[in-house]
């Protein structure tokens, strides 16, 4: 083998072991991110995920305007008392 296509080989080997490295890390994390999802919210899965988001802004809304209205309530009876 030559020098060069050695240093070829040599830098092709380490763009593939980063790469690997990579995705090493990125197998992990997102390993990590399905443990949190499960242990927080009971989802073991993106569409159990997507279903829990959407249940969890729905209930998000509702508790903003109830807070809205309390808040409006409050307002009006000590309005120029405190």
């Amino acid at each position: 083998m030559s020098k060069s296509s050695l240093k070829k080989y040599i830098s092709i080997q380490k763009k593939v072991d980063d790469a690997q490295q990579e995705a090493d890390r990125a197998e992990g994390a997102f390993n990590e991110i399905k443990k949190q999802l499960k242990e927080s919210f009971g989802c073991s899965g993106l569409k159990a995920a997507k279903g829990k988001l959407v249940e969890l802004s729905k209930a998000m809304e509702k508790a903003k305007g109830e807070f809205a209205k309390a808040a409006k309530v409050f307002e009006e009876a000590w309005h120029g008392k405190i």
